[in-house]
């Protein structure tokens, strides 16, 4: 059975330690932190890491594969270049970007379309009414 690390509150900071051990291998002041320094162990000695919450309960498990995934992520240094932070930047800016040029130079079908549909839309507002 391995030793899996864990990220548990320590005294209002965030400790990592080692299945069965009370002795912290490192504390940090958020759990963001103590997170990046299990990545560090848990790539050194293959092991998962378990997340915990404030109250102690059980959150989530980084697998052996992702940190070492990660790891090779940010050595090869395309980390930021393919992260999904990226690519939601990127197409925010990109729809943000066709909505102004569609608001500003409409397609003349467009328009046309509106001018069938506004008294149709009144007339039928009218009825409804």
């Amino acid at each position: 059975m391995k030793n899996n690390l864990h990220i548990v509150p320590h005294e209002g900071d965030w400790a990592v330690r080692i299945t069965g051990s009370d002795e912290p291998l490192s504390i940090q002041s958020t759990q963001e932190k103590a997170v990046a320094a299990a990545l560090e162990i848990a790539a050194d000695n293959e092991v998962d890491i378990v997340v915990h919450r404030r109250d102690g309960t059980f959150r989530n498990v980084i697998g052996y594969e992702t940190v070492k995934r990660r790891l090779e992520e940010s050595e090869s240094g395309s980390g930021f270049c393919c992260s999904k932070l990226f690519w939601s930047i990127f197409a925010v800016g990109a729809v943000g970007g066709l909505t102004a040029y569609l608001i500003l130079n409409p397609p003349p079908r467009l328009e046309s379309w509106a001018k069938e549909i506004d008294p149709k839309l009144k007339d039928w507002t009218r009825r409804r009414g």
